[in-house]
C-alpha cells in the first residue's frame, strides 16, 4: 500500500496495502488474496478524508512471481506471497524493481535496494522491514496484530510506513509518515 500518488505506498487501497505462490492458494491468513475480495478503508490525510474500497481484480506477474492485481481509488497494486514473504511489484501505480518485501511470516528484519518507478520517472531508493507484535484495536475488538515497519531511503528523504495486519483481516492500520510528519493514515471498515 502507498499514500502518495507521486512517491509510495501503503499499502492496499493504493498501499498496501496493499498480495501467491508459496502458502495456500489464496495466500497467508494475515494478507489473505482471493479473487473478488474486497475491503473498505478510511483513509485521512491533513486535507483530506475519503472511505476507499479496495478489491483484488485478478492475476498479475509480480516480477517473477505469480500474484494478484488490486485495485482502488490511488492506482492499481499488484502483490504476491512467496516463501512467506508478501512482495509488492507496483504499490498505488508506483512500480518496484525488485518487488518490495512488505510482510514476512518469520518476522526477520529484510532489507532492499531497487528502483522507484513513478508515472516514468526512476529513482534509486533503499528500504529496511522490521516487526514486532501488537495489541490494537478493530472497532471495539482487540487484536493481536504483525506491525510491518517499512523505512524507504529516497533521494528526497525518508519515507516511514507503519502497517498493522491482522489474521483473516489483512491490513488493519495504516500510517505514512515523511519527514516525521504523519501524511496519510489508513483505517480498516470492512472486507475481505
Amino acid at each position: 500500500m502507498r499514500f502518495r500518488q507521486s512517491v509510495v505506498p501503503l499499502g492496499l487501497a493504493g498501499f498496501a496495502w496493499f498480495f501467491v505462490a508459496g502458502c495456500s492458494p489464496s495466500g497467508h491468513p494475515l494478507m489473505p488474496l482471493d479473487e473478488k475480495s474486497q475491503w473498505a478503508y478510511q483513509v485521512r490525510s491533513p486535507l483530506h478524508e475519503a472511505v476507499w474500497e479496495v478489491a483484488v481484480e485478478g492475476r498479475a506477474p509480480v516480477g517473477s512471481f505469480s500474484g494478484w492485481r488490486l485495485s482502488g481509488p490511488a492506482g492499481e497494486s499488484t502483490l504476491a506471497w512467496q516463501n512467506g514473504v508478501l512482495y509488492a511489484g507496483k504499490l498505488s501505480g508506483t512500480t518496484y524493481v525488485p518487488p518490495i518485501p512488505l510482510l514476512a511470516t518469520d518476522q526477520k528484519p529484510r532489507a532492499w535496494k531497487g528502483q522507484i518507478i513513478v508515472a516514468g520517472a526512476a529513482s534509486t531508493a533503499r528500504a529496511n522491514l522490521e516487526f514486532k507484535e501488537e495489541e490494537t484495536q478493530v472497532g471495539t475488538k482487540s487484536v493481536t496484530a504483525t506491525l510491518s515497519i517499512l523505512t524507504l531511503t529516497l533521494e528526497e528523504g525518508q519515507i516511514e510506513i507503519m502497517t498493522w495486519f491482522s489474521s483473516g483481516l489483512g491490513i488493519i492500520r495504516q500510517e505514512q509518515r515523511e519527514s516525521g510528519s504523519l501524511s496519510r493514515k489508513l483505517t480498516y471498515l470492512s472486507g475481505p
